[in-house]
């Protein structure tokens, strides 16, 4: 039995809303820390992919190790043993749980489907860069998508325009240092 994006969604729906719930998070803007956790993951599956290194004699993705865990026999006794995992899927896996978050915090289900046509060309002709070169993209169109979406009350409070405007035409004001200008921010979003 397959599970759809759907199902996927509705899943990470209700773990968000209890982690949330019980980590007090009612009304906290979450979507910078989770798209940093996108990133890091990112950055972990392409280390255990390991194709990228380039310089290293042992590239072969990471599917398979162990870990201790506790386990219980059919007798009842609890023992730790050795059991197999597969690092390279829990990190895509950890990858699609955050995706879903950002794709929840934003409200963004419709436009999480990749068209049949771009997986037909997909197929046919290959990544650009590779895995490695999807994983930067990946990467860098996250970094894009959050730095131009987000809504910075900061930004606006104290330069009196939002950086994704396209009409704007401030008037900054000057401050003589770094200091300064932060004791501005947040003085303005208090």
């Amino acid at each position: 039995m397959s599970t759809t994006l759907e199902q996927l969604y509705e899943m990470q729906k209700s773990l968000d809303a209890r982690i949330i719930k019980e980590k007090n998070l009612e009304g906290v803007d979450l979507l910078p820390n989770t798209v940093l956790a996108l990133q890091v993951e990112i950055a972990e599956l392409a280390n255990e992919w390991r194709g990228f290194k380039h310089w290293s004699n042992d590239r072969e993705p990471r599917t398979t190790r162990f870990r201790e865990q506790l386990v219980t026999n059919d007798d009842g006794e609890q023992y730790i043993d050795q059991v197999p995992y597969n690092p390279l899927l829990e990190e895509y896996a950890d990858c699609v749980s955050f995706f879903l978050q950002i794709a929840r915090q934003k409200d963004l289900i419709e436009y999480m489907y990749v068209h049949e046509d771009a997986i037909e060309e997909t197929r046919e002709k290959g990544l650009d860069g590779g895995i490695g070169g999807a994983l930067l993209e990946c990467k860098y169109w996250l970094s894009k998508f959050y730095m131009e979406t987000a809504t910075d009350d900061k930004i606006e409070k104290v330069f009196g325009y939002r950086i994704n405007d396209p009409a704007f035409n401030p008037e900054i004001t000057r401050y003589n240092t770094v200091e300064e200008a932060v004791n501005a921010i947040d003085e303005a979003t208090k």
